[in-house]
C-alpha cells in the first residue's frame, strides 16, 4: 500500500511540475522554430555526442580485459624467434 501510495504521490509531483514549465503560444512557436530549422541535424548530433563518448567508453572499459588480452597474443605472434625468410 505504501509503495502505491508513494507511486501516486511521485506521480502528481510530475504532473505539477510538467503543468508548470508549458510556455504561451507565441513563445512555443519561438522555440519551435528556433530549433526545427535548417541546423536541426547538426544540433541533434552535438546533442547526443556525449552519450556516444560515454557509451563507447563504457563498452570499452566493459570488454577491457577482453582487448587487452588479444593485443598480447597478437604482440606475441610479432616476437617470435623464428626467421621471416627461410
Amino acid at each position: 500500500m505504501k509503495r502505491t501510495l508513494r507511486g501516486v504521490f511521485v506521480g502528481i509531483i510530475f504532473q505539477a511540475l510538467t503543468a508548470t514549465v508549458s510556455a504561451c503560444p507565441e513563445c512555443r512557436a519561438k522555440v519551435e522554430g528556433g530549433i526545427y530549422n535548417q541546423n536541426f541535424l547538426s544540433n541533434l548530433l552535438f546533442m547526443l555526442l556525449p552519450v556516444l563518448v560515454i557509451t563507447v567508453t563504457g563498452v570499452g572499459l566493459y570488454h577491457a580485459d577482453a582487448i587487452a588480452k588479444r593485443i598480447k597474443e597478437e604482440v606475441g605472434r610479432w616476437q617470435t624467434k623464428e626467421t621471416a625468410v627461410r
